[in-house]
């Protein structure tokens, strides 16, 4: 479902990786992601070590990407072409045989460089953990004051050892951590954990739930009226699915 988000590292006092995400942005989506992620206590020291991979791409390797993804997606949608996937023959007789060409052919850039695909979500951590070869990455950190559409925000603090969800909803607009403190508007804090101190997954989906919960209570305690203010997550944005799958031009904004 399309839910954008993003996806932070912040290390050695910048944002190393502000990764846009367009899917599954939820907490029992993409914060799921991230929590397995630090939940093996190897990984996070492997995606530091490999931070000094990580480059800004110039417009000539992104117009080279969008090349070999433009190839991609046209060769796979010749294959949809085909009698013998249209019959599900050949080699495209298991959901999954057909699972792979449409993505190729919906989402070539994750299979042309996967982490400048907005498709990658919140894999772009595992994938940066287990890099060998240097790493393209375009910084969106400018999208998180982007309260309409960035819905939700999960910051990986190295340096301070913490894990961080963020909310865009003006209806926790109180709870401001300050770390956004440069953007005008900026998401709010719905829960915090130390590095060593992580919740499991029940915990952690539930202490969200609590923060979104004790904000309602506080509400209705106030008398306050929100007058048809729509929970963020509950429409599916009109936008999703448009466009094509390119990386961004070093010219273009989120």
């Amino acid at each position: 479902m399309g839910t954008r988000n993003l996806i932070l590292i912040y290390h050695a006092g910048k944002y190393k990786i502000a990764q846009y995400s367009q899917w599954d942005g939820y907490p029992s989506g993409a914060g799921l992601k991230v929590l397995k992620f630090l939940a093996d206590p190897a990984n996070l020291p492997k995606l530091i070590a490999n931070l000094d991979k990580l480059y800004e791409p110039t417009q000539t390797d992104i117009d080279g990407f969008n090349a070999a993804a433009e190839k991609i997606g046209e060769d796979a949608q010749i294959i949809m072409e085909t009698d013998e996937f249209i019959n599900c023959q050949g080699p495209y007789q298991t959901l999954e045989d057909i699972r792979a060409v449409r993505e190729k052919a919906f989402m070539p850039l994750k299979f042309a460089c996967p982490p400048l695909s907005r498709d990658i979500g919140a894999d772009i951590l595992q994938y940066v953990a287990d890099a060998q070869d240097p790493v393209p990455i375009q910084l969106a950190l400018e999208f998180i004051a982007d309260t309409i559409f960035c819905e939700w925000a999960y910051v990986v603090d190295a340096d301070e050892g913490s894990f961080e969800v963020y909310s865009s909803s003006e209806r926790y607009s109180w709870l401001d951590s300050g770390r956004f403190a440069q953007f005008e508007t900026r998401p709010s804090l719905l829960a915090k954990w130390g590095l060593d101190n992580l919740p499991n997954e029940a915990v952690f989906l539930h202490e969200i739930e609590r923060t979104k919960m004790e904000y309602l209570d506080q509400e209705d305690e106030e008398g306050e009226e929100k007058g048809g203010e729509t929970e963020v997550g509950e429409e599916e944005d009109e936008e999703d699915g448009e466009g094509a799958d390119h990386a961004r031009s070093t010219s273009s904004a989120d």
